[in-house]
């Protein structure tokens, strides 16, 4: 399983839980994990000096 799969199918099992049952809270936190993703993988981080929300 590729590593965001692994991400997410973690939070689709927290989604359950009271702690993290705000879609909000997941959307932010993929609005992170987006962000992470693009800063730091070697190919994506070449095509873009800036990451925002």
């Amino acid at each position: 399983m590729h590593p965001l799969d692994e991400i997410l199918q973690s939070w689709r099992q927290e989604d359950v839980q009271a702690s993290f049952s705000r879609r909000r809270d997941m959307g932010t936190a993929f609005e992170e994990l987006c962000i992470a993703f693009l800063r730091h993988d070697p190919v994506q981080a070449t095509h873009f000096s800036t990451v925002q929300h």
